[in-house]
């Protein structure tokens, strides 16, 4: 297309177009601009600019290079550290999904304002699921309480996207709480931010609806269609493009189809990556070989996991071989992640429920000490003060003189939840909101 982007389809450069500007940087550029000239930049880039292998770079020490076919250069940075490791080493940092929780405020930009054009182009695929999405929605929409104009407020629109998301997916976005609230109520982004936290994308989004593109009055239904579209849009962009990186990573062209092996190899690294927090930006081919063979012998619960997902591609018909049908049959696997999940929910329910103290849907703190199951995660490991601090344990007042932990509080909390590369997490089932889509479609009782 008369140039190259040494870029990442969506989201942050891959690491082999990383540079320290004073360590390695004059031999990256002619790297660069050669792989520009050529379009051969598999070739012998990673050698001459993968220079991370600190656990954590600050966001001013990291350059990246867009060549374009002129031979100008564009460089930018981070503005935020980066934390990331290399192959299994990126799996024993506090949070391995740290380098995937950022979002560039051009992109989410650019895919609300794809949805809105879809809005208004009728005959396109976009606006059929608009109206579909309109149709699913509408009962609950009818049923939530309105602002002055009759429109959804910032907190019940977001309430509305996730039960949307709960329903449809099993999913818990992130930044939005299952009652509406969120991790900020409103934001706003000054043209200079160069990433923001996904855990804001949700009030990121409703600040550019209802202060940038529509009458700042709230959200009608056709404007809640589009916010539920637009994260959609993004949930699947993340797939393409940590897909991308997955056969860059594992140097498979993307053209043409895989054989089973191959797709095989496809399909575990992207879960390393999307379910485990493996980090491919600062890990090449052979870092995630090893990384596999780590988990393949001391990681019961990935062993499971993978024995799991294989099982699906076995009988998965006709088999993905290639990249759109892959695409398919991981967006299928990432829905599917919330019955993986559930296993662990309904097994600390029953745990729960069968300690001594056990009364009133409620078990003393004391007697709280850490599950570990053969090929699942370790429960009930949190710290009492955590517990306390977050409204999961605490005194009934009725004369309690120890801390007791509300069992649906604890399996609703966060620390239940499985976290995801993505846009999403993948939490423990409400039982409530059943019974509330079930109110929710009755019809109103007339007044008086």
């Amino acid at each position: 297309q008369g140039h190259s982007q040494l870029k990442a389809s969506q989201g942050r450069p891959r690491a082999p177009f990383a540079y320290r500007p004073l360590i390695g940087a004059p031999l990256c550029i002619r790297a660069a601009r050669m792989a520009a000239r050529t379009s051969r930049w598999r070739c012998g880039l990673a050698a001459a600019c993968a220079v991370l292998a600190a656990p954590e770079v600050a966001g001013d020490e990291m350059m990246f290079v867009d060549v374009t076919a002129t031979d100008s250069l564009s460089m930018r940075s981070f503005d935020v550290p980066l934390k990331g490791a290399k192959g299994a080493a990126n799996l024993f940092m506090d949070d391995p999904m740290e380098a995937h929780n950022w979002a560039y405020p051009a992109g989410l930009e650019k895919t609300l304002l794809a949805e809105m054009a879809a809005a208004g182009s009728p005959a396109s695929p976009a606006a059929e699921r608009l109206k579909r999405l309109r149709l699913d929605m509408a009962g609950l929409y009818a049923a939530l309480p309105k602002n002055q104009h009759g429109r959804l407020d910032n907190t019940t629109a977001r309430y509305a996207v996730h039960r949307y998301f709960s329903k449809r997916h099993g999913w818990a976005i992130k930044g939005l709480e299952p009652a509406g609230a969120a991790w900020v109520s409103t934001m706003s982004v000054t043209p200079d931010v160069r990433q923001v936290s996904k855990y804001l994308v949700p009030a990121y989004l409703f600040e550019r609806i209802t202060n940038h593109h529509s009458d700042g009055k709230g959200l009608d239904l056709g404007w809640l269609a589009i916010y539920v579209a637009t994260v959609e849009h993004l949930a699947h962009s993340q797939v393409l493009a940590y897909l991308y990186s997955v056969y860059m990573t594992l140097e498979l062209p993307v053209a043409g189809a895989r054989t089973a092996s191959e797709v095989e190899d496809i399909v575990a690294t992207f879960m390393m990556v999307y379910m485990l927090g493996g980090n491919l930006e600062v890990s090449t081919k052979s870092d995630m070989s090893s990384l596999r063979r780590h988990l393949d012998t001391n990681h019961e619960a990935w062993q499971k996991l993978h024995g799991y997902v294989s099982s699906r591609l076995r009988d998965t018909q006709p088999a993905p071989s290639d990249f759109e049908s892959i695409v398919g049959f991981l967006e299928d696997v990432a829905d599917r992640y919330a019955s993986w999940q559930d296993m662990d929910c309904q097994a600390a329910q029953k745990e729960l429920q069968a300690m001594p103290g056990y009364a009133n849907g409620r078990v003393p703190l004391a007697g709280m000490a850490p599950s570990y199951r053969p090929g699942r995660r370790v429960l009930f490991s949190e710290a009492g003060s955590y517990l306390s601090a977050h409204g999961i344990a605490e005194r009934s007042g009725d004369g309690e003189s120890e801390d007791r932990v509300i069992v649906s509080n604890y399996l609703l909390s966060q620390g239940m939840c499985l976290p995801t590369a993505g846009y999403h997490a993948v939490c423990c089932r409400n039982p409530c909101e059943a019974f509330l889509e079930r109110l929710e479609g009755a019809p109103a009782s007339p007044p008086g």
